[in-house]
């Protein structure tokens, strides 16, 4: 039995000085390049959605900055509609128009120049003019909403008779970019 082990230990020394042998050996191989490339879709902006609110109050002329015949600018906002990417809201555009049919042939037409608007709290350029400018510089989430505040219509007193702007209706439009 110690002669068939001592063939054995022979044999597993064999094989592993074998093994050892061949580690060492050269091995011819090719070389080779390549190269991958994935894609991707770039997003697109979404339009803004842009809610107008409405002009609360009745305007009359001689209104003072602060006084009751103002038409406050209310539940206006900017929101981005998009399902998924943030956009930057960089500034709104509002702007006065008015109906101008009137019933006094004699006296000027109910214009835009007639209506200015008004920033209590000057947080937007423009105060005294038909167009407003509100910088917000904000960038929105998918969903979020930019609520337009601080902005009030004014009816100027021009010094002259303004009978064809009773009763008309005065708008203030949105342009958000």
């Amino acid at each position: 039995m110690k002669r068939f082990m001592n063939k054995k230990v022979a044999a597993i020394g064999l094989a592993a000085g074998l093994a050892l042998g061949a580690a060492g050996a050269a091995f011819a191989y090719f070389t080779s390049t390549g190269s991958g490339s994935g894609t991707g879709t770039v997003g697109t902006a979404t339009s803004w959605s842009v809610a107008g609110g409405s002009v609360v109050g009745t305007l009359y002329p001689d209104a003072t900055d602060a006084g009751p015949d103002l038409g406050v600018v209310t539940a206006a906002s900017v929101t981005n509609a998009a399902t998924s990417g943030y956009q930057n809201l960089n500034k709104i555009v509002a702007t006065i128009s008015v109906t101008s049919s009137g019933t006094y042939p004699l006296e000027a037409a109910c214009t835009p120049s007639d209506f200015q608007f008004y920033s209590p709290t000057s947080t937007w350029s423009g105060s005294g003019t038909q167009t407003a400018r509100i910088l917000p510089a904000d960038t929105l989430a998918p969903g979020a909403k930019y609520n337009i505040g601080d902005l009030d219509v004014t009816l100027v007193d021009n010094g002259a008779p303004q009978d064809n702007c009773q009763g008309q209706t005065v708008t203030v439009s949105f342009a958000a970019s």
